[in-house]
């Protein structure tokens, strides 16, 4: 599942789709709740030029392999999970928590399609956007050690699919398993750099508190 070739017909698509994806959401209530994950099949569907439509899995599985950004994919992951959490519950929700759902799904739009977008601004030649200054002596170290904690920040990925597993455990009453899962979790967040720390923080005490 390729993006479309060529960087100004592709920016345009993209584009479209946005605004009327924001277009259909911007009209829907509290009682059209359960339109919600069809209208956000159809935007990632779309977005990733799947000829089907994905169910949530397989759209988790397209952003690992178009290296959409971790934080990115982590608020997009919490998201469904809270949708799917209400579409099981089958239960009324109020005008408020609509409306944070609602405003939630606009900010991933906008997030996920200005991040797309720049990738493919870089990818079509427009290399003079990165600067890397030339580095010598103690700045050399420095980006050494720049180096090695990125390599640790690989580990979020992992520990955000972690979260994931964990959290299908819970739901299915498997609390031994999703315990597991956690001490493992907590073992690799101990090896984050602080930056990276604070990426994950928030999805690993979310999922704390299902315990």
């Amino acid at each position: 599942m390729a993006f479309a070739d060529g960087s100004k017909e592709e920016e345009k698509r993209l584009l479209s789709l946005k605004e009327n994806t924001l277009s259909k959401i911007k009209q829907l209530g509290p009682e059209d709740i359960k339109q919600l994950p069809a209208i956000i099949n159809h935007f990632f569907s779309d977005l990733f030029n799947s000829k089907t439509r994905m169910t949530f899995e397989e759209i988790k599985d397209d952003m690992k392999k178009k290296k959409v950004g971790l934080k990115t994919r982590g608020e997009i992951w919490e998201f469904f999970e809270h949708l799917l959490e209400i579409e099981y519950a089958e239960k009324t929700i109020s005008s408020e928590e609509f409306k944070k759902i609602i405003d939630k799904f606009q900010i991933i739009i906008n997030g996920i399609m200005s991040e797309i977008i720049f990738k493919k601004k870089l990818q079509s030649g427009s290399s003079s956007l990165i600067y890397e200054p030339k580095s010598t002596g103690s700045k050399n170290m420095e980006a050494s050690k720049e180096r090695t904690e990125i390599k640790k920040d690989f580990s979020i990925a992992e520990i955000f699919d972690m979260v994931h597993k964990a959290r299908i455990y819970l739901k299915n009453g498997e609390k031994k398993e999703a315990r597991e899962v956690y001490s493992k979790i907590l073992s690799l967040y101990s090896k984050l750099s602080s930056p990276a720390k604070k990426e994950v923080h928030f999805h690993i005490t979310k999922l704390y508190e299902k315990f």
